[in-house]
């Protein structure tokens, strides 16, 4: 029984190492794959994410939208009541 577990030991060492050292040679032959490329076929790094802020609201449609630190005292949406909620929106883009 213990050789049993003595080379099922080794085998899962064996399996584990050769699976790591797997992982880091593809890395590094992505690397150089990468470098390889012309500038013209390599992504270009996103510029245009688009922007968003965070607002306060209730989430109800044409209900007001506040602001973090600018919300009502109480944290309720004037018109309904509702407890205001965090959400992202796209932001508005300078003209």
């Amino acid at each position: 029984m213990r050789k049993k577990a003595l080379w099922l030991t080794v085998v899962l060492v064996a399996g584990t190492m050769m699976m790591l050292l797997g992982c880091k040679a593809k890395e590094k032959g992505e690397e150089a794959e990468d470098s390889a490329r012309p500038a013209k076929e390599r992504p270009a790094p996103a510029e245009d994410k688009p922007q968003t802020k965070v607002v306060l609201t209730c989430g109800m449609p044409g209900h007001p939208q506040f602001e973090p630190g600018k919300e009502p005292e109480n944290g309720k949406c004037p018109v309904c009541e509702m407890k205001l909620v965090e959400k992202e929106i796209p932001a508005e883009k300078p003209q």
